[in-house]
């Protein structure tokens, strides 16, 4: 018998008869492999490889995202005003609910413009739970959608120009507004489960708040 195999005998039977050492060194062996080959862990308040900050945190508002993606701070010193905050991890977007505020659409819009943001626009599940996440139950704030030149389908035209490939409308929206003046071209929240309807976007009595989405 050579003496590697002498050796590597005798290594399997000191671990067979310590099988707590045993463990121990299969655990550091696999850590030491898992350092080398995983992807980085984020956030571990380390900035690794391929990450663009990590502070440690999973709070998402401060300018660090759970996915170590930098965001602009999205709070109260940064939109004052505000009364709700959200970001998406992945892509860093603010979104911001402003409360209480009685406007048109243009003027929600042109608020929302002057934060370097715009009327949010929702493309998907995952952005309607950040939205719905930021709605006061109680108001029916404007999002940013306008109608496309059909009126009797139910296609809007985002106000950043995205693709209209989502929607969330509560029963029997869009209706164009056709029981008041039918002129429903702009979408608004339209109750606590965060559901759209369209109205006049020419109301400034009617749609309270609006929800701003800001872009890294």
């Amino acid at each position: 018998m050579s003496i590697l195999r002498i050796w590597l005998f005798g290594l399997l039977t000191f671990l067979a008869c310590n099988q707590t050492i045993a463990d121990d060194l299969l655990e550091t062996l696999d850590a030491n492999f898992r350092d080398g080959f995983e992807d980085p862990k984020c956030p571990n308040g380390m900035l690794d490889l391929g990450e663009q900050c990590d502070d440690g945190n999973l709070v998402e508002t401060d300018g660090c995202t759970s996915l170590c993606r930098t965001a602009p701070p999205c709070d109260i010193e940064a939109f004052p005003g505000g009364d709700r905050f959200a970001v998406a991890p992945a892509t860093g977007h603010c979104y911001v609910s402003f409360d209480s505020e009685m406007t048109t659409f243009s003027e929600a819009q042109a608020a929302c413009v002057l934060l370097d943001g715009h009327l949010a626009t929702i493309t998907s599940s995952a952005e309607q739970a950040l939205i719905l996440s930021v709605l006061n139950p109680l108001e029916n704030p404007w999002i940013g959608a306008v109608d496309d030149e059909n009126d009797t389908d139910s296609i809007f035209e985002w106000v950043t120009a995205e693709p209209f490939i989502y929607s969330a409308f509560a029963p029997g929206e869009p209706d164009d507004d056709v029981l008041v003046d039918g002129m429903g071209d702009c979408l608004h929240i339209t109750n606590a489960q965060g559901q759209w309807a369209d109205t006049n976007c020419n109301l400034s009595a009617y749609v309270t708040g609006r929800i701003c989405e800001i872009n890294p």
